[in-house]
């Protein structure tokens, strides 16, 4: 049994692009160690399925995945609104990861809509 992983569809992307509006300040989106982190995550996926032959696999799943994230995220970044890279982008939190990020910010506009929509639920804020 293989673990695939997924990937962000372009529609994922679009919103993204589309949810953010302009001038948000550019401080650069942080660099993780993908190597390290998808050595991590292949190692304890192949001992969690009891297939270690997979590693490679699973290793080259997880870069593939993260690079084309971490490229996702280059695209939109200029648009990314500061309070939501400050809520979503923590290089030093947990293990970092640009598929995290953007499942994070994809959240943030979902429950911005919901409340716009509907005005139930508060509008996405950093909590800190």
């Amino acid at each position: 049994m293989i673990l695939e992983l997924r990937v962000l569809s372009s529609a994922a992307i679009a919103s993204l692009l589309i949810s953010f509006p302009a001038g948000a300040k550019d401080a650069g989106l942080p660099n993780i160690d993908l190597q390290t982190i998808c050595r991590s995550r292949a190692k304890a996926l192949g001992e969690t399925l009891s297939d270690r032959s997979k590693s490679e696999e699973l290793y080259a799943g997880c870069m593939k995945s993260e690079q084309e994230s971490k490229a996702a995220l280059l695209v939109a970044w200029k648009d990314i609104p500061a309070r939501h890279r400050t809520f979503c982008i923590k290089p030093h939190d947990y293990a970092a990861s640009y598929m995290e990020w953007i499942a994070c910010l994809e959240l943030v506009i979902d429950m911005k809509s919901l409340h716009e929509t509907t005005g139930v639920g508060s509008p996405a804020r950093p909590a800190r």
